[in-house]
């Protein structure tokens, strides 16, 4: 539903890939209305991409309402996405021929203003702006920084972890030689694979399509492993700081996380099939990657059915 107040106008997404398509079609016509004064067309476009970008993004990993308020005056745009997680936004430094991790180095690059707030009633908003500055409360603009995660297929998912070291019937996995580079790439193509698959879900007129059936799922168990374990994010990201190559880890891990790692393998296995065979962006994961997957799925399912651990073997980058 779309409600005006004043110069702002306000709509309430449901977290579904077709709330991108909505956004953009929004901020398109919030230009077309502001008439002959509306902003030059690079900007229209600049701001159609970077609401696509926050819009995807709240879709993705707070898979909540998304409430996106546009504010448009003289040449001026102002763009805010709500959502209802904690988790602030974070600019993350993946390699520059990744399609994933853009979504706020291209708002820090094209905007000339953005910056975030928690909310107080829970959540957060993420906004932007172009043009002369608006007359309004500016909040200060802050940075956060990228965090290392150790589970290959768990993308920044906008859920604190719990602070509790201990899972209710959990076991303790222990992945020997952690390799940290490898598994800091595996995170990117898993983030970029599933950022592509919904936003070619938003461009699809079948609900049911292959890129919006294995981004929904792959999220979704993605989510259910991170909920079955309890991983030290400090202590891969720390190591990564102090450039190490690899790492011993130990967290705590559950038996539904089993089931959520048997599902996520199948779906990674069939996404990469479908990348060989499509035309995305995102290509199909290199050998290394893969080798990579397989060790950390197969050393949790071995490890949760009482198996020893089992290094991993390299390589290591």
């Amino acid at each position: 539903m779309t409600a005006a107040a004043g110069d702002a106008v306000h709509v309430a997404l449901p977290p579904l890939p077709d709330s991108v398509g909505t956004a953009r079609a929004l901020v398109r016509s919030l230009c077309v209305s502001l008439g002959a004064k509306q902003p030059p067309s690079a900007s229209q476009d600049t701001a159609v991409l970077l609401v696509s970008e926050l819009v995807s993004n709240a879709v993705l990993h707070a898979r909540s309402t998304v409430q996106l308020t546009l504010r448009g005056r003289g040449t001026s745009l102002r763009v805010e996405v709500s959502d209802r997680s904690d988790a602030l936004p974070r600019v993350h430094h993946y390699s520059l021929e990744a399609t994933t991790g853009r979504g706020l180095r291209l708002v820090d690059r094209l905007a000339d203003r953005w910056g975030f707030d928690a909310l107080d009633e829970g959540g957060k908003s993420v906004w932007f702006e172009l043009g002369p500055p608006m007359r309004h409360a500016e909040p200060v603009q802050r940075r956060a920084t990228p965090s290392a995660r150790p589970n290959p297929a768990h993308p920044n998912t906008g859920r604190p972890r719990p602070a509790a070291p201990q899972l209710a019937g959990s076991r303790s996995v222990h992945l020997r030689r952690l390799p940290l580079l490898l598994q800091a790439r595996a995170a990117e193509h898993h983030d970029g694979l599933v950022r592509e698959f919904m936003l070619l879900a938003s461009r699809s007129e079948q609900p049911l399509s292959t890129p919006a059936r294995l981004g929904y799922l792959i999220e979704e168990f993605g989510h259910r492993l991170a909920a079955a374990t309890h991983a030290d994010d400090d202590a891969v990201q720390q190591a990564l700081a102090d450039g190490a190559r690899e790492l011993d880890l130990t967290f705590e891990a559950t038996r539904e996380a089993a089931d959520a790692a048997r599902h996520l393998g199948r779906l990674l296995t069939e996404a990469d099939a479908f990348c060989r065979v499509g035309e995305l962006m995102t290509l199909a994961a290199p050998a290394d990657v893969v080798a990579y997957r397989r060790w950390y799925l197969d050393e949790l399912l071995g490890q949760l059915s009482g198996m020893p651990p089992d290094p991993w073997p390299g390589p290591w980058d």
